[in-house]
């Protein structure tokens, strides 16, 4: 990257942490100097030419990125608040920062099906990095006429009206208008007894997708973008570091086991794999002659090539 644009950076970054104003100049300068730099990118070129469709490879990944940073750069999103042009910033502040990671549909799915999480207080805990970009595989259709493609999950120590948490950034496509929704979750509430409605339903999907690549259900492979990018990208004058930048491909462990037992029985081949609900265990501490009470992490079986076998459960008085 530029000095220019590390000055920059280091200014906004510096205000963002002391919640201090910024002029309009200084936001401009910024934002114009992010546009730039993005479109000398060579990942950026390559996938708005692409029009890719399906993001499934690291370079897609992060060219997407360059994307919304471009996007947010140049005013074509939307974004959500009462001070837009600061938000934009921070946005592309974050994601110059951010750890990317390539959201399959298949993980998607399989975070979905997963019981719904304990009650618990929120804290930083559930970030595996400061700054989390996700790409999705394909868009996530919420509603019709709507479509979203990425989040973005960052730590933020101060935000207009409350204090340190997790900020959730994403975009919403209606048609040909972008906009980008936030959402701020603070540290120290419970989940689900502080939140209700849509909150409650949006805090319970991002905390489990968090929890859920946490898990020993899935593997974060780390890849690099192609040979032929990286030099383009250095020719280009982007740094080693950057070009060099590896991406957590979210997937699941190839096979899954479950008390040393393999998941055929005999000669039985299974048809499916499905979710076993997590649960609570009441773990004896003979020291203390009481018990801890310890939540069990859901489990995959089956045969993870073989179709997700979906369960209803019924709940009777």
């Amino acid at each position: 990257m530029s000095k220019e644009f590390n000055e920059y950076d280091e200014l906004i970054g510096e205000a963002v942490v002391q919640d201090k104003p910024l002029a309009d100049l200084q936001l401009e300068l910024f934002l114009k100097a992010a546009q730039d730099i993005t479109k000398a990118n060579p990942l950026f070129l390559r996938y708005v030419k692409g029009k890719v469709k399906k993001n499934v490879t690291p370079w897609h990944v992060l060219g997407e990125r360059e994307y919304w940073k471009y996007v947010a750069a140049a005013g074509v999103a939307r974004f959500l608040c009462d001070e837009p042009k600061m938000a934009a910033v921070h946005y592309i502040s974050k994601l110059v920062m951010s750890q990317a990671y390539l959201w399959t549909n298949k993980a998607k799915v399989l975070s979905e099906q997963m019981p719904g999480l304990p009650r618990h207080v929120i804290s930083r805990e559930v970030l595996q990095y400061p700054s989390m970009f996700f790409s999705r595989e394909t868009a996530a259709i919420p509603a019709e006429g709507i479509e979203t493609n990425s989040f973005l999950v960052t730590e933020v120590n101060k935000c207009p009206g409350a204090g340190p948490g997790i900020l959730l950034m994403f975009d919403i496509f209606k048609g040909t208008d972008v906009q980008m929704a936030l959402a701020h979750i603070p540290y120290g509430r419970t989940y689900p007894d502080d939140f209700e409605g849509i909150e409650l339903k949006a805090v319970g999907d991002l905390l489990k997708t968090l929890a859920f690549i946490q898990t020993k259900i899935v593997e974060l492979n780390k890849r690099k973008i192609p040979r032929q990018f990286r030099k383009a990208m250095t020719k280009a004058g982007l740094s080693d570091e950057v070009a060099n930048e590896e991406i957590s491909v979210v997937q699941l462990r190839s096979e899954i086991q479950s008390g040393g037992h393999s998941h055929r029985d005999g000669n039985t081949e299974r048809l499916h794999h499905w979710w076993v609900r997590g649960h609570w265990r009441a773990q004896w501490y003979a020291k203390e002659g009481a018990h801890h009470v310890i939540w069990i992490e859901p489990q995959i079986r089956g045969d993870l090539s073989k179709p997700l076998l979906e369960k209803v459960y019924v709940a009777n008085r």
